[in-house]
């Protein structure tokens, strides 16, 4: 389990900077096995040739948006189901558009702005920019809302939009 890494249930991997590459598991998570904690931070990156393991009920906690603008990490989880939680953290938004789901035979899965599985094509139509970041896409109002609660942001409409509500912009 894990070409690079395998983490035990009560172990804990911090991935800062650097490079996770060219690595080959007998079993499952070729480059990381996590039976515990998962942090990723800005630096991150698990080379697409690889992939992370993640069996039922684990994520990979973001703890920082990433440096990065393509896929980070590809991620293999043990059960493939709609809202399945693969990324957790408070820049899960940020970074959910970097992770990368190894096809489940002829499905394509995606993760979306709450760090959950779909099978749903993402779209994303709008972006917000708060707590002085980059701007970061969601697929929806209620996702963006839910993220910046009362923090100043900026909105950006890059879609079209049905609104059913008013939406309070503080």
């Amino acid at each position: 389990y894990g070409g690079a890494f395998s983490v035990a249930a009560n172990g804990k991997l911090n991935v800062y900077d650097g490079s996770v590459y060219d690595n080959t598991a007998t079993v499952t998570g070729n480059a990381v096995y996590t039976d515990g904690t998962l942090n990723f931070y800005s630096g991150a990156f698990i080379d697409s040739s690889n992939d992370v393991y993640l069996p039922s009920g684990k994520q990979i906690n973001m703890m920082a948006k990433s440096i990065y603008a393509t896929s980070v990490v590809t991620v293999t989880p043990q059960v493939y189901e709609e809202g399945v939680l693969i990324l957790e953290g408070n820049y899960t938004a940020m970074n959910s558009n970097l992770c990368t789901v190894t096809p489940q035979e002829e499905t394509v899965w995606h993760v979306n702005s709450g760090g959950r599985l779909t099978t749903d094509e993402i779209k994303y139509v709008l972006t917000a920019s708060f707590f002085q970041s980059d701007e970061v896409p969601y697929t929806s109002i209620e996702e963006a809302m839910a993220d910046i609660g009362d923090n100043p942001a900026i909105i950006t409409l890059i879609d079209d939009i049905v609104l059913k509500e008013t939406v309070i912009i503080k």
